[in-house]
């Protein structure tokens, strides 16, 4: 099986009649500008048996806080505001656009780090037969974005709030916290 540009990270045999694929696909530019391990997942492909072969039936990409804040922050970069408003509400792109523009690709995002939220997030696809199917995970998420000004210098750290939207999380709000090395330096004694 190939992914090509991606890669399959995972294998689940739903029940007799169905495989569940996941991975990360993308020529996207807009979801690259990450290192290759920072490339978002959450693409998943449904498959059920037909005769003797397993056909693709469904396939999508999860709308997940870690791929929105990939796609927010790389269209951020371009100053894409059409691209950004995929992701964010018109209050957390007008505070993106207020701070001093991102030097790609100088920005560290995590994860979410619950392992269990991102399995509830993945199985709950509609797609997916109602025996393994989970709720989706509904109260509101953040991630910490470490933004760098210089190389990896002087870092601004943005935390970026979700809240979910239909089948998807959007960002509602960034706050920006203080930028720390830089204020210690400027108040030492010369």
């Amino acid at each position: 099986m190939r992914a090509s540009p991606g890669e399959l990270e995972r294998v689940v045999a739903l029940d007799e009649d169905r495989l569940l694929i996941e991975g990360r696909s993308s020529s996207d530019q807009l979801f690259l500008w990450n290192a290759h391990a920072g490339w978002p997942g959450g693409a998943q492909w449904l498959f059920e048996r037909r005769g003797t072969a397993l056909v693709e039936v469904a396939h999508r990409q999860d709308l997940d806080p870690y791929y929105v804040a990939t796609g927010f922050i790389g269209a951020l970069f371009d100053r894409d505001v059409a691209t950004m408003s995929r992701f964010a509400s018109p209050d957390a792109i007008a505070s993106a656009l207020a701070m001093p523009a991102p030097a790609a690709p100088f920005v560290s995002l995590p994860t979410v780090a619950d392992p269990d939220f991102i399995v509830r997030e993945r199985m709950s696809w509609s797609a997916l037969p109602p025996a393994v199917r989970t709720s989706p995970p509904s109260a509101p998420v953040s991630i910490t974005a470490t933004f760098f000004e210089r190389g990896w210098s002087h870092p601004r750290y943005v935390t970026l709030h979700f809240e979910r939207a239909d089948d998807a999380w959007v960002i509602t709000e960034l706050a920006a916290c203080c930028d720390v090395e830089r204020r210690a330096i400027r108040s030492r004694p010369r």
